[in-house]
This record gives C-alpha cells, structure tokens and sequence, in this order.
C-alpha cells in the first residue's frame, strides 16, 4: 500500500535531551493510527515535527510523495494536513459558525474579508453547516464559542481542522480533560469522520480505553524510539509494553468489560475516563478512586 506519510530517521534534541531518537513512521492512506507511550517518550515532539511546528536535526519526511521535511506548518497545511493540540484553541468571542468560516475564507485566499459581512456569503455559510454538521455541530452554528462545553470546544476544533481540506489529521490527545460522557460523543465523531472517506487520522492519546476502542493500529513510543507497532491486541499482548506501563512484563492485561447499553460499544472496558499518573493537563478522579495501572488496560 501507498504511503500517505512517510518519516524516515528522524531525531530531534533539546540541548542535551534527546526527544526523538530515529524514529521511521509510515501511514498509509485511510484508517486511524494511535500513538501512545509514558510521559515524555516524545509523542508530542513527533506530532509536532510532522506537521511542522518543529524541525528535525535530523530525517527526511514525505507526504503525499513529496519531501516536506523543511516545509513550515502553514505549507503543510496547503499540502493536506492539519492538526488539532491538547489545549482547545478557538476564537471564544465568535459564534460557532464564525469560527468555521475564518479557515474557510483563508482556504479559498479571501483571509481578508470582513467576517461581518458572513450573512451575504452564502457559500461560506453553507461550507460552514456542512462541517459543522459532520461534527454534530449543527445546531450550535449561532452559539458563541465561551458558551460552548469543553467537548463541544473539541468538535469544533475538529470543524476548524477539516475546514482546511486535509488528507491526513493529527489528533493530540483529542480527549483531555473531557468528561466520560461528552468523550463517547466525541470518539464517536471521530470514528465517523475516518469512515466513509479517505481520510488519515492520527492521534497521541494517554487513554488506554480510547487507544484500543478506536485505533486499527497502535505505535508506542519510549524514550524517543519506536518501540512496537501493530494492531491493539499486539500491543496489549507484547510483554515490552507492559512492563513500562504495569512495570512488569508477566502481567497479562486483564479482558474488557462490557460497555453500558444502549448501543454499541465506543470504548472497551469502565466508562470512568483513564488517568495518567502525572499528566498534569488532564482532570481525573480522586487518588481514592483511580484505576491503578493494570485496570487501565482493560
């Protein structure tokens, strides 16, 4: 199969930590890829070397066929990609709809008009509803963004990032901080969005129930380095990968549970949202009532 993505060697440090140390990466086209590993394997840094926000010191990235190593985000962009961060980032002042149209303009180049002017521009509006639409937005289009929940913020953010055409989407950790029920309704969206359409997603997550719920394949990250790559069960049955997450390679992850009725299940195993020990940008339960770390995979 084609590969969409293709990273090949890639290193980065800061000063005289090595965040990325070699890391080969290909995403063929379609489907949804998760990449996961402990605080500070550099899952971020890699997102953020793919789409640009960093350079490596070293490798070679290709998208669609061509070398994007050296391009900047904003040429990245043009060339089918986009991005969403673990910090929600819209514009809170405008309406939902407002916030659609002002990467919709600056894909079709009339960044410059004035946004007040949105009620004459019918083909805006209707490019606007229709991604609003795809994220189940789309009868929010006249609410502010302040008003909107957290995880309504998150499926915006998601309209703002389609609204710019990609072929390939990169998700960090798409649901922090959200809460158990809003976070069904946003894997949901983004199970839907990889479905009928060609589209490449691939996201950093720390949530184990998210990671193996969603993903058709799981790369893990440790110390800068790929250390597997393979389907969810592979994962979860490789003995290196338990042992830096249970500390202890002879622990077999314990089966699923089932998820509540009604319907089918988004996520394989308790609806209680997973919490990485240290993860400071992410709510949790109290330390009385966290999973301990086995528990996270079930």
């Amino acid at each position: 199969m084609t590969a969409l993505l293709e990273a090949s060697g890639l290193t980065k440090s800061f000063a005289d930590f090595t965040a990325i140390a070699g890391v080969d990466l290909v995403l063929p086209a379609g489907g949804i890829t998760a990449v996961i590993g402990p605080n500070g394997a550099g899952k971020t840094t890699l997102i953020n070397l793919l789409t640009g926000k960093l350079l490596p010191d070293q490798g070679r990235i290709t998208f669609a066929g061509s070398d994007v190593t050296r391009f900047p985000a904003s040429a990245r962009v043009r060339a089918g990609m986009a991005r969403t961060f673990q910090v929600t980032n819209v514009f809170p002042l405008l309406t939902v709809e407002e916030n659609v149209a002002v990467p919709v303009l600056a894909r079709a180049g009339r960044s410059l008009d004035p946004l007040r002017r949105i009620d004459s521009m019918q083909d805006v509006r209707a490019t606007a509803q229709r991604l609003l639409a795809a994220v189940g937005l789309g009868g929010r289009s006249a609410d502010v963004a302040a008003a909107l929940s957290h995880g309504d913020r998150r499926l915006l953010e998601l309209a703002l990032a389609l609204a710019c055409e990609p072929r390939l989407l990169l998700l960090d950790e798409p649901t922090a901080g959200i809460a158990s029920g809003e976070r069904d309704r946003v894997l949901e969206q983004i199970r839907s969005l990889a479905a009928p359409q060609p589209l490449t997603i691939a996201l950093v997550e720390h949530d184990m129930e998210v990671v193996f719920g969603l993903a058709s394949r799981v790369v893990v990250l440790h110390q800068g380095k790929v250390l597997a790559d393979g389907t969810p069960q592979q994962i979860r049955d490789d003995r290196r990968v338990r042992e830096i997450y249970l500390g202890d390679p002879s622990v077999a992850p314990p089966l699923a549970r089932a998820a509540p009725s009604p319907g089918p299940p988004l996520l394989r195993g308790s609806t209680s949202p997973g919490v990485e020990a240290g993860s400071a940008s992410r709510a949790g339960p109290s330390p009385a009532s966290r999973p301990n770390a086995s528990q996270r995979w079930a």
